[in-house]
């Protein structure tokens, strides 16, 4: 999966592995050197901390303001995870639609980070605004979610990859089945 410019969806159930699986892409994109951001609502990508140049942010402490996430991916070999798991939704919510653009920006100035990590992407951008937090002309986005069908049709139809660890419901089979044909 090239670290730049394909947008990876990653599907299924809950408890199906999602998570692990974009921790996997994580990690690989982080030992070959690459820089990667991931918004974490759960706190499921804690253990990337342990690879060089990841810092968790967030977690127990406050989440980085936008000028903090700026400065933390300044570097091409620095990575970024934020856990957002001590948060009650609507700030998770908050906070992860304010700085889907801050990342955005970022990146279109630097060209970091190539790679934006949004797990439960369903709860953040499932609305006809959610597209707009995505900067689709430049793509990189690798999205978790056991609810796709959720997810913005601009998102869906920019989508390249495609990953389904093990899916059960019938309107999410179909949905999935709509991305493919396309």
């Amino acid at each position: 999966i090239a670290s730049r410019g394909r947008n990876v969806l990653i599907a299924g159930d809950s408890k199906s592995g999602k998570s692990w699986v974009t921790g996997l892409l994580c990690e690989q994109l982080i030992l070959h050197g690459y820089c990667v951001c991931v918004l974490d609502p759960e706190g499921d990508y804690r253990a990337l901390e342990g690879l060089p140049g990841v810092t968790v942010a967030g977690g127990d402490d406050p989440p980085p303001s936008a000028r903090d996430v700026m400065r933390m991916l300044r570097y091409p070999d620095r990575s970024l995870v934020i856990d957002l798991s001590r948060l009650e939704q609507d700030a998770k919510i908050h906070y992860i639609r304010s700085m889907l653009p801050v990342v955005n920006m970022l990146r279109r100035r630097t060209g970091l980070p190539p790679r934006i990590v949004v797990d439960e992407a369903h709860y953040f951008l499932h609305d006809p605004d959610g597209a707009e937090l995505l900067d689709l002309d430049r793509n990189g986005y690798t999205v978790a979610t056991y609810c796709a069908s959720r997810l913005p049709q601009a998102l869906l139809d920019a989508t390249e990859v495609m990953l389904v660890t093990c899916e059960s419901n019938t309107v999410e089979i179909e949905a999935l089945r709509r991305c493919c044909e396309s």
